[in-house]
């Protein structure tokens, strides 16, 4: 699934990692912001249809002074990618992160994720941990979807 919206990606990041935007943005090279940067591209381009150009420029945002060239998102996403297959922290991070943008994406509501499923996956101790919560994520979703239509009948 993808979406248009990327600042709520952005938003969903920022929160997990709880870093402000203007830090994220900043010209900080400090490697735990530089990863979370990094990831912030990677999730981008993932789950929206913005070119590399696109991200480098809209993700940043006039506010913050700051662009990015689209080389600098291939490298960010080229890192993220290699990171996933040979850190298990990374992957688990990216797939909780995945996770809540997916529920955004079907919900589309960012104060939900925010409020509980930030919370619960943060403190998910192992994969089966999220695997359970992704489950219960889907049960949760469709009653969401279930309570949708009976309100429209």
């Amino acid at each position: 699934m993808k979406t248009s919206n990327h600042r709520e990606i952005t938003n969903i990041i920022c929160e997990y990692f709880n870093i402000k935007k203007e830090d994220l943005f900043s010209k900080t090279r400090k490697r735990e912001v530089v990863v979370i940067r990094q990831l912030n591209y990677y999730m981008i381009r993932k789950f929206t249809n913005l070119s590399l150009q696109e991200i480098g420029n809209q993700t940043t945002g006039a506010e913050y002074n700051f662009k990015q060239d689209h080389s600098t998102i291939i490298h960010s996403i080229n890192t993220v990618s290699g990171l996933r297959r040979f850190d298990k922290e990374v992957e688990l991070k990216c797939v909780s992160i995945e996770s809540l943008i997916n529920v955004f994406i079907k919900t589309g509501d960012i104060e939900f994720i925010k409020v509980i499923l930030i919370k619960k996956i943060k403190n998910a101790g192992n994969i089966n941990d999220l695997i359970k919560l992704s489950e219960g994520q889907k049960t949760l979703i469709e009653n969401i979807k279930l309570k949708e239509n009976e309100s429209k009948s």
